[in-house]
């Protein structure tokens, strides 16, 4: 039995709208379960069709989970640098706390931007990798409208975004992470990522031609050849940072 931890943060910014997107939205937001600490977290998740659902799904009845904090503002402006801040440093001072861990796993979205931080999936999984220290493997699921930065890459042990679009894959591919993560732990894989940019933004549905095609390639290939895993972000437009 692994002692994982467990969290998630999710925000799809547009830099556009004039709007900033406070603490008390993340707290409060009425169509998705409220800003979740602790043993919440495993309350308030499970049966839900987020990517934390198929974590505490995959993983609740075989691991001892320390669950950490989940939020999700869904869409809108600037994430403040307050919102952003206490939510993190909550996260990071719970995971501190459950020291030791032997994995972590999280759900982000790929696409949030806050005052003063472009890409905070990257920023952190930074405080994440000072926590747990290099060894530690970290997985996370994005949306596929995500911006993969050089942190992301450089500090996931494993990223899997979703494969379709409309997104009714989640907590399928929560599972395909826990299966990669599965053998990092366990020590029978030692993952290593690689990217490669298509120089194309765009928004493209899976459920017709070419994506449909494409994307059923992509799963075809995964477990052969040494091949974990194939993921492919379609990145968010309205995201006005270096990354897009």
């Amino acid at each position: 039995m692994a002692r994982i931890a467990v969290g998630g943060f999710h925000h799809e910014t547009n830099c556009f709208v004039p709007v900033t997107t406070n603490f008390e939205y993340f707290a409060g937001v009425s169509d998705r379960p409220p800003l979740s600490r602790g043993d919440e977290v495993l309350r308030n998740l499970p049966g839900r069709k987020f990517g934390m659902s198929g974590f505490i799904a995959d993983m609740a009845d075989e691991h001892d989970l320390a669950p950490l904090v989940w939020t999700s503002g869904g869409a809108g402006g600037y994430v403040t640098s307050d919102a952003y801040e206490r939510i993190v440093g909550e996260m990071i001072g719970r995971l501190s706390q459950a020291m030791p861990v032997d994995a972590v796993f999280l759900s982000c979205h790929g696409a949030m931007v806050a005052e003063g931080y472009d890409d905070c999936e990257s920023d952190l999984l930074a405080h994440v990798r000072k926590v747990v220290g290099p060894d530690v493997p970290v997985g996370v699921e994005l949306d596929l409208h995500c911006n993969v930065g050089a942190g992301t890459l450089r500090d996931a042990t494993v990223i899997v975004t979703f494969k379709e679009y409309p997104h009714v894959d989640v907590p399928d591919r929560a599972d395909d992470l826990f299966t990669v993560m599965e053998g990092a732990i366990e020590g029978r894989t030692r993952p290593v990522m690689a990217a490669w940019n298509c120089r194309m933004i765009g928004v493209f549905h899976t459920t017709r031609q070419p994506m449909r095609g494409f994307v059923d390639k992509l799963m075809a290939m995964e477990g052969k050849d040494g091949v974990l895993a194939l993921s492919i972000a379609h990145g968010f437009p309205w995201s006005d940072i270096p990354e897009m």
